[in-house]
């Protein structure tokens, strides 16, 4: 699958090309023309509230898109099942460092609904959140979309929640920043946030 990557913000209207995903935790930039000035990087707001103690759920909203590949296809030429997953971990995994500013690991998976197939050469819109945090936990929703490349109605394919773990250099738990929903939008999503 072809990616890429919007940290922070919900869909923009932009078109071109975007950092990749690895770009986390070093101040992403977006390079899409379209919003804001022509051809000058935005850079986006990081999640983090200035006291360090929390941070908000819209800031850990994070996007990505895909292109399904045949080689990702099975036998009914529509995406694996298991890309799908391993596609929601990745994008679960940048929503929570984006929080936690550690490394981040899958400790659970709840229920996968996959509520329709997505066709070989279909734009894949996946997007993340954290909702809530323990000590070293973060519960984040995850969210795919699907739809031809050639048009712009999409629909829903797949939903999970994760909980994902932050932890330090030797493995080890470390404690996270709680999460608020300080604006409508923070929490409509903490609302539709179970899975």
């Amino acid at each position: 699958m072809s990616a890429a990557c919007r940290v922070g913000r919900p869909r923009s209207t932009g078109s071109g090309p975007t950092l990749p995903a690895t770009n986390v935790g070093r101040q992403p930039v977006s390079l899409s023309r379209g919003v804001g000035d022509p051809g000058h990087p935005r850079a986006y707001a990081r999640p983090y509230h200035t006291d360090g103690m929390s941070t908000t759920v819209v800031g850990s909203y994070v996007e990505s898109i895909e292109r399904v590949q045949p080689n990702q296809a099975n036998n009914y030429d529509s995406a694996h099942g298991g890309e799908v997953v391993k596609l929601m971990d990745e994008l679960a995994a940048i929503a929570a460092m984006g929080v936690a500013g550690e490394t981040c690991v899958t400790a659970h998976i709840g229920s996968v609904d996959f509520r329709s197939p997505i066709a070989v050469g279909d734009v894949v819109e996946l997007s993340a959140y954290v909702y809530d945090t323990g000590e070293s936990s973060l519960q984040v929703r995850v969210d795919t979309d699907a739809r031809d490349p050639r048009s712009t109605e999409s629909r829903r394919t797949t939903a999970a929640c994760f909980t994902m773990v932050a932890i330090d250099d030797d493995g080890d738990p470390v404690s996270v920043p709680s999460v608020t929903a300080d604006t409508e939008r923070g929490r409509e999503l903490v609302a539709n946030a179970p899975c």
